[in-house]
């Protein structure tokens, strides 16, 4: 399923990431090294690889001092997105057309509003029903690290400064496969914010006729499920194996990135994908149903 389309993109190579928000980026058939607006203010290990493919788009007219915008990066033969801007697109898309009820992962609903605030939080999304009387709280994440992270960044050079507490050894988390493909992991750095809105989700979810959702937007295509980091964000991860299927509900959508042809560029959701609370249960003797928390759980 087609869930969102670019315009025309430009084609480049990364250089180097000047901060969370600005990378350098050699624009093809051009000499000079273009500065370009980059949306993810996370480490983005294991994607910010010197020299590697990247597909930018046009910034709109007067809303940045930058003439492009990085959307993806190539690693291996796989697009990575990066604008983390992206997800909630994506999700805006699938609950317009009703999808997430369809494949029932929510409960149905009679309409939903963007960018609610509850309290001193704001979340993403807010879906209500009135048969039943429901309302379901909703985050999303943008993913895109994968358990190669390690292996990446000793092998190639990076386009960044060193991340600030790089491991001297290969983390637990970058053993973890499935089903020969890599293990998603989320944060890619500490996050205090993606911290607070688990437990305000939960908090959200012990009301009468209320659920949290946390959704998972995976944009790439060479992993088979989603975990916590537990070597970036050991706090979000505690919180994960906490609330993961009792107050919180998790659900991860998988996307493929379709940008090797910058003129008829894509992303397509090809399918939902299990969320474990721990790299430890990625297991193919595990089954998902024991493993994840595929269903909202409603008060």
């Amino acid at each position: 399923m087609e869930v969102y389309r670019y315009g025309p993109l430009i084609c480049g190579k990364l250089a180097r990431r000047i901060n969370r928000f600005v990378c350098e980026v050699l624009i093809d058939g051009e000499s000079d090294i273009t500065l370009c607006y980059m949306a993810n203010p996370g480490s983005m290990l294991g994607m910010c690889i010197a020299g590697a493919d990247v597909r930018a788009s046009h910034a709109p007219p007067g809303s940045s001092k930058f003439r492009y915008r990085i959307e993806a990066v190539k690693i291996g033969s796989v697009w990575i997105g990066c604008n983390t801007m992206l997800a909630n697109k994506i999700v805006c898309t699938l609950l317009h057309k009703g999808s997430l009820a369809e494949m029932g992962l929510i409960p149905r609903y009679d309409s939903f509003r963007q960018e609610v605030r509850e309290g001193k939080t704001r979340f993403d999304f807010l879906t209500t029903s009135q048969t039943p009387n429901t309302t379901i709280f909703i985050e999303v994440k943008t993913v895109t690290m994968a358990s190669n992270w390690y292996d990446l960044e000793v092998e190639q050079k990076r386009a960044d400064k060193p991340f600030h507490r790089f491991p001297t050894s290969r983390p637990a988390e970058c053993n973890h496969q499935q089903n020969e493909q890599l293990l998603a992991l989320f944060p890619d750095c500490e996050s205090k914010r993606a911290q607070r809105h688990v437990e305000h989700l939960a908090n959200c979810a012990s009301r009468e006729g209320t659920a949290g959702v946390m959704i998972f937007v995976v944009v790439r295509d060479d992993v088979s499920a989603v975990s916590p980091s537990e070597y970036c964000d050991e706090v979000y991860s505690k919180l994960i194996k906490k609330y993961l299927g009792k107050a919180v509900s998790c659900i991860a959508l998988q996307c493929k990135m379709h940008l090797d042809d910058p003129k008829n560029s894509f992303v397509e959701f090809i399918r939902e994908i299990p969320v474990y609370n721990s790299p430890e249960q990625v297991s193919p003797m595990l089954s998902q149903s024991s493993s994840r928390s595929k269903r909202v759980r409603m008060r």
